[in-house]
């Protein structure tokens, strides 16, 4: 062996290898570029594949969130931690409940709390240790890395008048029952983001179409769609959100595109129609199309566009409809800034929620003054509520951050997530449930045998 190592190698050889090394790389990094520019190509597609292989396992090892997945994208808010209420308890009986969706860094795992914002009391808690169910799922070589119990979600968990909550993201469909048993609802896809129910008791959820059902992209192209599920995971329907574009006239948005995108789309949220209105019936569901910038009313059931406004809202979330004729709409107002081959979504100035009236075609902004003097500004995710014409709540899910306040930008209650180490840790898409329907899932709690908070 020692001999081999230290064989005497002639100068040509050394030449030929290096020439030979010289234009071995020049052609890879021609070959990435020419894939990374959107052509294709087996070529550069394997380039692609080789280059990808520390990223590759490095997710394996960690999975794609990374160690710090679960911490505030800042460490914000001068050491406050936990709620803080500005009145007293038994003050705001028109209150109703919050279902508080949250990473629990001292538990390591996330957790959902039932909290009566009346009271100020925390009536019980749910906890997410998934690991063992991921056993039982189809998908467990990319759950257990990916949403292994201290990086999985919780969000935007829908608590159900029995006390159970559907939940789940980027991934299967999972609920828990009081006592936090965990069993999975439905393992076929990856749903994400919003789960809302319809007037029917269905749940509409965006879904992840894996393979694709567009002829766009590369292999990691994000096909995004909506589905109805039935309580118990039954699938009713599903649609692609490209495929509606395209079958309404409106297929030139996506593939008119010069240089193509694989996340074109990235719907966020869906919210049903309850009840008719003056542009709109009940069926039809509102659609947060983020990378789009845009807000559209569609009707399944004659698979048609109604509406459709892109801006003044930027990379918006969460649209919500007011009444007959109004909607609001989260906006991020975040634009994406380059540096180099890095692009990150930065908030201008802050966050804001805007009222779209369809009757006078016209869209306001009543908070913004106060979203910008409290510094909202959550360049991703992130709620907006509107409580009544003066009092809004909003989730800066980035930052971890919950808060209830007037457009004058005083705050009516406010939560932290900050853990016993200083750090503060993301919020999933927490929601306000009203007073009699709290009532009643609290009543489910104190009747069970799994009373914990």
């Amino acid at each position: 062996m020692e001999e081999f190592l230290f064989k005497k190698i002639e100068v040509w050889i050394v030449v030929l290898l290096g020439i030979f090394g010289v234009a071995g790389t020049v052609f890879f990094g021609a070959a990435v570029r020419y894939h990374e520019g959107g052509n294709s190509g087996q070529f550069g597609a394997w380039a692609d594949t080789i280059a990808a292989i520390p990223s590759t396992a490095k997710t394996i090892i960690k999975g794609k969130h990374g160690k710090a997945a679960m911490e505030a994208h800042e460490q914000r808010f001068d050491g406050h931690s936990g709620f803080v209420f500005n009145y007293q308890a038994g003050e705001r009986p028109d209150l109703g409940y919050l279902l508080l969706n949250r990473y629990d860094f001292d538990l390591g795992m996330s957790v959902s709390e039932l909290v009566d914002l009346n009271t100020q009391e925390t009536l019980h808690r749910w906890h997410f240790d998934v690991d063992p169910l991921w056993k039982q799922s189809k998908r467990v070589n990319h759950l257990e890395v990916d949403h292994a119990t201290k990086r999985f979600r919780n969000q935007h968990a829908y608590l159900l008048n029995n006390g159970s909550i559907l939940t789940g993201v980027q991934g299967p469909l999972l609920s828990a029952d009081l006592c936090s048993n965990l069993s999975l609802i439905n393992d076929q896809a990856s749903y994400h983001h919003s789960i809302e129910r319809d007037d029917k008791g269905n749940f509409w959820i965006p879904k992840h179409f894996v393979p694709k059902t567009v002829k766009i992209g590369s292999k990691q192209f994000s096909d995004d769609g909506i589905a109805l599920l039935t309580p118990d995971g039954k699938v009713l329907s599903e649609k692609s959100i490209i495929s509606i574009l395209d079958q309404n006239g409106l297929g030139y948005l996506i593939y008119g595109m010069g240089r193509y995108n694989d996340d074109p789309i990235h719907l966020n949220d869906i919210q049903p129609v309850r009840k008719d209105g003056l542009y709109w019936k009940t069926g039809d569901i509102f659609l947060s199309i983020r990378n789009l910038s845009m807000i559209l009313l569609y009707r399944p059931s004659a698979n048609q566009v109604l509406w459709y406004k892109q801006g003044p809202w930027i990379h918006q979330h969460d649209v919500n409809i007011l009444d007959d004729h109004r909607i609001s709409v989260f906006d991020n107002h975040a634009r994406f800034e380059f540096d180099k081959s890095t692009e990150n979504l930065v908030v201008d100035s802050s966050n804001n929620v805007y009222i779209f009236d369809f009757q006078s075609d016209s869209v306001t902004s009543p908070f913004q003054n106060a979203f910008t003097s409290l510094d909202i500004r959550t360049p991703t995710e992130g709620r907006g509520k509107i409580i009544s014409s003066d009092e809004i709540f909003v989730e800066e899910t980035n930052y971890g951050r919950l808060l209830q306040f007037n457009n004058r930008g005083e705050i009516i209650w406010q939560y932290i997530n900050r853990a016993s180490n200083g750090k503060v840790y993301y919020v999933s898409w927490s929601r306000l449930i009203s007073r009699a329907r709290g009532d009643r899932i609290r009543n489910a709690i104190k009747e069970s045998q799994c009373y914990e908070n």
